[in-house]
């Protein structure tokens, strides 16, 4: 079985080699098996599921405000029967923040304590939400923000870059677009220079760069004509 995590660009080249991908992100708030802060690696059932992008209780915004917290390239994880993994639903601590700062009261009011301890329930209902992968892929529709996590290491060899690439995609696309062609290009040869595999991929890429930057010479030429 597949599953997609967004790693950082920069743990991925080849002056940064690694054997295994490890858990490195914090799992939020306290776990309520006595643990605390533990480390995991957060993956997706897709390489941008539906029940993210398009959420039936969140809209668009629960996917645009993962992507503050993901890496920007896409990485196939082969999972073992050997792997600790589990799904759990951030719907339940994800509606406590989606209207942004301005869900969040003034600190040492009235109404802090009683958003800390929503919080608190709400961090909870989290954790006890969590079902083997397994029992998830049974019922995918119980859960409204399916997030996978891995709690060991991957060994590398269990791991591909993706053929699609989303994230990065985005980026460029919206650099070239907004006229911000530097951002493309330096973005493309970190690409490039630090990471073979994605080396085939990068071809139409490079392709909607340069149209980018034949556009703003045309706007360019346009506003001079005037």
């Amino acid at each position: 079985m597949i599953v997609y995590h967004y790693a950082r660009i920069d743990r991925w080249t080849d002056k940064s080699p690694f054997t295994h991908l490890m858990p490195m992100s914090s799992l939020d708030g306290i776990l309520f098996d006595g643990t605390m802060g533990r480390k995991a690696i957060f993956a997706l059932p897709e390489p941008t599921p539906r029940s993210w992008t398009d959420n039936r209780d969140f809209s668009s915004h629960a996917w645009d405000d993962l992507k503050k917290y993901m890496g920007k390239m896409l990485v196939e994880i082969a999972l073992d029967p050997s792997d600790s993994v589990m799904v759990l639903d951030q719907a339940h601590t994800y509606k406590l923040y989606a209207d942004g700062d301005e869900s969040i009261p003034p600190p040492a009011s009235e109404e802090w304590t009683r958003f800390q301890a929503e919080v608190y329930a709400g961090e909870e209902r989290y954790w006890n939400s969590r079902v083997p992968f397994e029992q998830y892929l049974a019922d995918p529709s119980r859960f409204s923000l399916p997030e996978i996590i891995i709690l060991n290491p991957i060994p590398r060899e269990r791991t591909r870059i993706s053929n699609q690439q989303p994230l990065i995609e985005e980026v460029i696309r919206e650099a070239a677009e907004s006229g911000n062609i530097h951002t493309s290009r330096k973005l493309l040869h970190q690409l490039k220079s630090g990471i073979p595999e994605l080396r085939p991929w990068l071809v139409p890429c490079e392709d909607v760069v340069r149209q980018g930057r034949l556009l703003r010479e045309q706007q360019s030429s346009h506003r001079e004509a005037f």
